[in-house]
């Protein structure tokens, strides 16, 4: 199985313990003397055995991706960097003041606002370079045996 297919696969796996675990908790208790739709300590049984095989299956895909991990941590670092900058004040000059009419406040900013603007779309595309890399990477790649 390709990696693009196996973080798909994951992200099933996920949702079926997600509902396992949401239908033992919301069905474990009922009216004395109705019959339950799901009896808990069955849907436990079964939730064990999906998340023995989730944590298997996760491991697998995670040494399948030691090849581009490091793109992979960088991409997350930069999306951070990205956010950051891009709330970053950029006030430049003279600026009224909302809560003191009649008053003025000049800024200095050392990034000004289309430096700041050049520096994000420079981010996102080394950011679209490096998912570009990890998507051929997944697409090519089998998921190591698990």
């Amino acid at each position: 199985m390709k990696l693009a297919r196996a973080l798909k696969d994951k992200n099933k796996r996920a949702k079926k313990v997600a509902t396992l675990i949401n239908r033992m908790t919301t069905t474990n208790s009922y009216l004395e003397g109705a019959t339950p739709a799901y009896d808990s300590r069955e849907v436990f049984k079964e939730i064990k055995t999906e998340i023995y095989d989730f944590v298997a299956f996760k491991t697998a895909l995670f040494d399948s991706t030691s090849g581009i991990r490091a793109k992979i941590f960088l991409i997350s670092e930069l999306k951070n960097l990205q956010r950051s900058i891009s709330i970053m004040p950029v006030q430049d000059g003279p600026v009224q003041n909302h809560y003191s009419t009649g008053t003025v406040t000049n800024y200095k900013a050392n990034i000004k606002e289309a430096d700041r603007d050049k520096i994000l779309q420079e981010i996102e595309s080394e950011i679209e370079k490096l998912q570009d890399e990890i998507d051929t990477y997944n697409a090519t790649t089998e998921l190591n045996e698990f």
